[in-house]
């Protein structure tokens, strides 16, 4: 395990600013780099560099092969190629595996044609490669914990058909990172659904709460894709009629009695999370899907009678 990552100069030994002529054939993509590129983007370049020149070298690495690895400047590459360049100039830097996908990550992230999915192969392979925690990825980011976890998560729990989806720019990152909520076997439909519908990321993340709640019953994830605007009105409608507490009779009717346990147990969750820290991963997930399928069949039960007491 490595040690705590403090500063990118822990790993990057500052040779910079060597600018050479290396041949083509010698130059290789980063193995992170996997994105498929814009075809009518590398014609731009293809034109630019054709009549303009090359206005930026290359940032690459010399590797032990002899071969030089490209950090920066891939797209440029694929262009020359097609021009069929024999020689191409670059700007050698030293770095190890880490500061190389740090920079791979940071040089392009400006660019449209860098994207969340790669971000999260990057972090990926240095944690499972690079053996560097959240804290330490975080530091070298220059980004938080949390959005080191979020960037992992479209990786590791989106199936493959929405990551391309994402790539391809047809959904953003946002909205998959509530996706990536739901169960797999569940995604490709569902995100069928956000694109057909065009919904937002607010809209994405109601109806991936309320099926969380209800356990993703089958007939409710059916409803949200048949007609996600419908059922998002019927969650307004729900919230709108139910009636606060402090307005609620206090006696000892069912319609008080059921709208005091439906708090109760709102807290009670609540409270767990904070209390029962000791807890497994996997225990700590068991008792919170647990509460929250009996919360959401009180809350059901209780709006219903609420419904009804509003009607009478």
């Amino acid at each position: 395990m490595n040690e705590t990552v403090c500063s990118l100069n822990d790993h990057y030994q500052g040779n910079t600013g060597n600018v050479i002529t290396v041949p083509c054939n010698k130059l290789m993509d980063h193995p992170l780099r996997f994105k498929c590129f814009d075809e009518l983007y590398i014609q731009e370049l293809t034109f630019s560099i054709t009549r303009y020149g090359l206005f930026s070298p290359l940032l690459v690495r010399l590797m032990d092969d002899g071969c030089y690895q490209v950090i920066s400047g891939h797209c440029r590459l694929k262009a020359i190629l097609k021009i069929k360049w024999s020689n191409c100039p670059v700007t050698v830097i030293d770095c190890d595996d880490i500061m190389a996908k740090i920079l791979l990550a940071s040089s392009n992230s400006s660019s449209r044609y860098f994207t969340a999915i790669e971000e999260g192969l990057i972090i990926q392979s240095m944690h499972e490669q690079d053996n560097l925690e959240f804290a330490d990825i975080s530091k070298l980011f220059r980004k938080s914990k949390s959005w080191v976890s979020r960037r992992l998560s479209l990786v590791l729990n989106l199936e493959q058909n929405v990551q391309n989806d994402v790539q391809k720019g047809l959904i953003k990152a946002r909205t998959a990172q509530e996706i990536a909520l739901l169960p797999q076997g569940n995604q490709t439909v569902f995100t069928d659904c956000v694109k057909k519908h065009d919904l937002k990321k607010d809209e994405t993340s109601e109806l991936v709460q309320a099926l969380k709640k209800s356990d993703f019953n089958d007939d409710i994830f059916n409803a949200c894709v048949n007609n996600p605007r419908a059922y998002l009105k019927n969650i307004q409608d729900s919230k709108q009629k139910i009636i606060p507490e402090d307005v609620v009779p206090k006696d000892n009717s069912i319609f008080y009695l059921v709208n005091k346990v439906n708090n109760n147990m709102k807290q009670l969750v609540m409270s767990m999370e904070e209390k029962f820290g000791g807890l497994t991963k996997e225990e700590m997930t068991a008792l919170k899907k647990a509460c929250s399928k009996l919360n959401f069949n009180i809350i059901h039960f209780s709006n219903a009678y609420k419904k009804m007491f509003l009607n009478s």
